[in-house]
């Protein structure tokens, strides 16, 4: 969805020559930093390190919009004024894409074992 995203909005308003797997890169340098983030978090859960783990999750995701900012501030042949308005709509529609998710999901949860937030970490986990 992040890929469709960057490469609409890197055509139309960047004036990119993007392909979808130009554009699955972008995307995928958002998630490098997210996944280091929560590999080094649930290490640090796993060590009884749970601010540790809090703040290298915040980390991992500031990481991850610094790959992506980064990658489409390099790509070639850009508007480069205009990225700052295409990085400001993807994130704005992927908060809320995943706002609505999340919420969607903490709810029903929630609702089907009758409430008990234990009962809601135990699923998750």
């Amino acid at each position: 969805m992040i890929a469709a995203l960057v490469m609409g909005l890197m055509k139309a308003m960047a004036g990119a020559d993007i392909n979808w797997f130009q554009s699955c890169q972008i995307a995928g340098m958002r998630s490098l930093g997210l996944s280091l983030g929560w590999i080094l978090g649930i290490l640090g859960l796993f060590l009884g390190m749970y601010q540790f783990a809090i703040l290298i999750i915040v980390v991992g995701g500031v990481l991850g919009m610094i790959y992506m900012i980064v990658a489409m501030m390099s790509y070639p042949n850009t508007k480069k004024d205009m990225i700052v308005y295409v990085v400001l709509i993807t994130i704005l529609v992927a908060t809320f894409i995943s706002y609505f998710v999340l919420k969607e999901f903490v709810l029903s949860s929630l609702i089907n074992n009758g409430g008990s937030t234990t009962n809601f970490l135990n699923n998750i986990l």
